[in-house]
């Protein structure tokens, strides 16, 4: 395969959703540890919320943004509800957009978008570099700041 979007449309899509569910398992589980303890008044603030928003981060880039936000959204919503009864209009807009949107959603759009930028400020192909100026590992196709 050639191009990652070709990967992408090619790759099962049982398998993707199925590893969103699990993530979102996973996000439910830990958020409603992580909620539980960190509202524990000798834990002082959130100290354990990052973990579920860093599963958030990864199902955003690993599943893409859709999938991410579903995985990323709905997982912080189970969390609030086992963790605090969450079923309240606040806990029903709160949980989804900063679990789905900001955590998942958003990244996975803006590592996309970055990913396929290449640098061109200063920049030249390997190749009109000389071979002792440049790394041997480096593959031919990628970019050598010129100095």
């Amino acid at each position: 395969m050639s191009t990652q979007a070709e990967y992408i449309r090619e790759r099962d899509p049982a398998l993707r959703i199925t590893t969103a569910v699990i993530i979102a398992v996973f996000i439910t589980l830990i958020g409603y540890v992580a909620m539980t303890v960190g509202s524990s008044p000798t834990v002082k603030g959130a100290s354990f919320i990052w973990l579920p928003a860093a599963l958030q981060l990864v199902a955003g880039v690993w599943l893409g943004p859709w999938l991410g936000l579903l995985a990323g959204g709905l997982g912080a919503y189970a969390a609030g509800i086992l963790a605090y009864g969450g079923w309240g209009i606040v806990d029903i807009i709160m949980n989804p957009i900063a679990g789905g949107v900001a955590n998942a959603m958003l990244p996975a759009i803006l590592l996309r978008s970055t990913a396929s930028t290449r640098p061109s400020a200063r920049s030249v192909r390997p190749t009109s570099c000389p071979a002792s100026s440049r790394p041997s590992c480096l593959p031919s196709s990628c970019w050598w700041p010129a100095i």
